[in-house]
């Protein structure tokens, strides 16, 4: 929704400590936007993160997920834990602009890229959170 946009558009960097991620939706809207992601190198974003430029992957480890709720009658699932030194050293060199020097110019374009044209409403903001 254009809320979500909106916030994504005006960060600087996403910060995505999951333990399991489905694809991450929001990781790849950011990367499609240019910005900055630093994201637990775990997942579907370990897959396609490391064809853009600005994906900064965090190590982790898997530690056991515990099924509160009983849901699965295996009990040896894993997931992951982001290292949080990581991530904060990998925020800390972005500051510094020692990683990645500055983001892309931000442009639409990859997997998609015609579909979310047609579905903005006319008036609204391009991928760069500018005004048409």
């Amino acid at each position: 929704n254009q809320e979500v946009f909106s916030l994504q558009a005006a960060c600087n960097v996403y910060l995505s400590l999951h333990r399991a991620e489905g694809y991450g939706l929001n990781i790849v809207e950011c990367l499609e936007m240019g910005k900055h992601v630093i994201a637990t190198d775990w997942s579907a974003n370990a897959e396609y993160g490391p064809s853009y430029p600005t994906y900064h992957g965090l190590r982790y480890r898997l530690v056991p997920y515990r099924d509160w709720l009983l849901h699965y009658e295996d009990g040896g699932f894993k997931w992951a834990q982001a290292d949080l030194d990581h991530a904060a050293d990998k925020l800390r060199l972005l500051r510094a602009g020692l990683m990645s020097a500055a983001a892309p110019p931000c442009k639409l374009g990859g997997v998609g890229a015609e579909k979310r044209r047609s579905d903005r409403p006319s008036g609204g903001s391009t991928a760069c959170g500018t005004p048409n």
